[in-house]
């Protein structure tokens, strides 16, 4: 049973394949091949992720799953991706590496593109001080950092 071989046609480019009936159980309930599978995260628009926000305040917040700092998230196959970043790269293209998506509003599931900017990691740590948000670790020190009674 493992290695039985069925021919499927992908709902989306057409093509008919043959693939293995594990295979089918796992990608084909949704009717796409391998390729238009992997490629399904191009099938997400603006307007479908913000069909899923409600506003709020002034702020427009994800309604979705979230994760535990409150950040939304979904899975485009086994990839995890937060909402604010995938909004983002939707908008204005990929997220140059060394930066991150930050919140003007400090609104982790808001998604509004108005309230999003780019920014180095030293860039949040500067907001988070500047707004009150940043708790400097005990003693000064880094929180990961053995405190041992030679260093106080």
């Amino acid at each position: 049973m493992k290695n039985t071989m069925i021919e499927v046609t992908c709902q989306k480019c057409g093509q008919t394949r043959q693939i293995q009936l594990r295979d089918y159980r796992r990608r084909h309930l949704i009717g796409l091949c391998l390729d238009c599978f992997r490629k399904r995260s191009s099938l997400l628009s603006l307007q479908r992720l913000f069909a899923r926000a409600k506003a709020v305040s002034n702020c427009l917040e994800w309604q979705g799953a979230r994760n535990t700092a409150g950040y939304g998230f979904i899975s485009i196959g086994c990839k995890i991706i937060r909402v604010h970043r995938l909004v983002w790269q939707l908008s204005y293209g990929d997220i140059p590496q060394g930066f991150s998506v930050l919140h003007k509003c400090d609104n982790p599931p808001c998604i509004k593109l108005n309230h999003l900017f780019l920014g180095t990691p030293k860039d949040n740590t500067r907001d988070a001080i500047l707004k009150g948000r940043f708790r400097p670790s005990e003693f000064g020190k880094l929180a990961h950092t053995l405190v041992t009674a030679e260093r106080l």
